[in-house]
């Protein structure tokens, strides 16, 4: 826990490179207690489970700017068995969201919900559709249909 900002956050501690021990005592905001900054936070970070939880699959090269990009959204990361591509976890506030995703391209598959799967195919066709120039559509990525 930290302040950034003038605003309190929580950081991932296996993201911290460096940090520098001050002799100044630490100020919270508005007089409240440390326990009450963490319960705020806490609270903040555990309200996410009512949300849509997106599974996916990311590429090995892409995940360390993936984990940048989501962080917000980022619940877990796993490890896959065998070397395969690591196993991600999102917390989205609804189904929508999942356009962020897109711009990974085919470093990132979604497992599921089958609604944030279909959102996403849903919307990389409209992508698609809308590259469509006066001469005519570019032919189309297989599977993909106007």
């Amino acid at each position: 826990m930290a302040e950034c900002g003038g605003t309190p956050r929580l950081f991932r501690a296996e993201r911290i490179q460096s940090c520098t021990v001050l002799e100044e005592p630490v100020r919270l905001p508005g007089n409240r207690t440390l326990k009450e900054v963490w319960a705020e936070l806490k609270s903040d970070v555990e309200g996410r489970a009512g949300a849509l939880r997106v599974a996916a699959l990311v590429h090995r090269d892409t995940l360390d700017m993936f984990s940048r990009i989501t962080a917000g959204f980022l619940v877990s990361v796993a490890e896959p068995a065998e070397g395969g591509w690591p196993v991600v976890e999102l917390a989205y506030p609804e189904v929508r969201a999942v356009h962020q995703l897109l711009q990974f391209g085919p470093h990132v598959r979604i497992t599921g919900p089958p609604e944030a799967v279909a959102e996403l195919r849903d919307w990389a066709r409209r992508a698609w559709l809308a590259q469509s120039d006066a001469e005519g559509t570019p032919e189309a990525p297989s599977g993909i249909s106007g």
